[in-house]
């Protein structure tokens, strides 16, 4: 019997991963937690499979930290980092972290099940759209930015900063760029911290000063 642990704020999604997981893998047990703390607590000496823990967008900030404690208290577990958001600057970091397996909310229940099944035979997953994001964060920044654009983004970041400021919608911005709205609105979510911005017009009024 494998044993698998849900790791996420969220008691709903919680309890629907329960569900599809068992429905699909028979002999399994599952534990859920909203925070690793609480994990760590509840189940002081459980044997684990597999974690999967899920982030939100207010949770980012401490992710990549969350994931080393896990790392460093399960080291022979699987683990699957499953994202509201997934910011391009920390899936490399993830992934060199030991994540065995990536992707993100916005792919149905049956991406996860593959997921899961991937990762639980010893193999590496990640979903197309976070390839994508990282196609973008790690080659295509080698082509020149203009001289007034910001050094912290992409080039792809920076094209989309630029339609987003003038009011040109997400599902717009997937279409030009032949992108899923997910990834698109991961990219907006990257932009956003990079330059720590919260909203479309204080975005508009930093490049327009740039």
């Amino acid at each position: 019997m494998k044993t698998i642990a849900i790791i996420d704020r969220h008691p709903i999604l919680r309890t629907g991963l329960d569900f599809f997981i068992k429905d699909h893998f028979k002999e399994v047990k599952i534990l859920g937690s909203e925070n690793v703390a609480a994990f760590q607590q509840s189940f002081p000496r459980q044997s684990l499979d597999l974690v999967i823990l899920g982030f939100s967008e207010h949770s980012s900030t401490n992710s990549l930290s969350f994931v080393n404690m896990l790392r460093k208290q399960y080291p022979k577990t699987a683990l699957i980092v499953y994202d509201d958001r997934p910011d391009a600057s920390l899936i490399v970091p993830y992934l060199k972290a030991g994540v065995n397996g990536y992707l993100s909310k916005q792919n149905s229940t049956n991406k996860l099940i593959e997921c899961v099944e991937i990762v639980l035979e010893g193999k590496r997953y990640v979903c197309k759209e976070v390839l994508e994001l990282i196609l973008d964060e790690y080659i295509i920044e080698n082509k020149a930015l203009p001289a007034n654009s910001f050094p912290p983004l992409t080039p792809r970041e920076y094209e989309i900063a630029k339609s987003l400021i003038q009011g040109i919608k997400t599902s717009e911005i997937a279409k030009v760029f032949g992108r899923k709205l997910g990834t698109i609105s991961a990219m907006k979510t990257s932009i956003f911290k990079k330059l720590k911005v919260d909203n479309i017009v204080k975005l508009r009024e930093m490049m327009t000063v740039s």
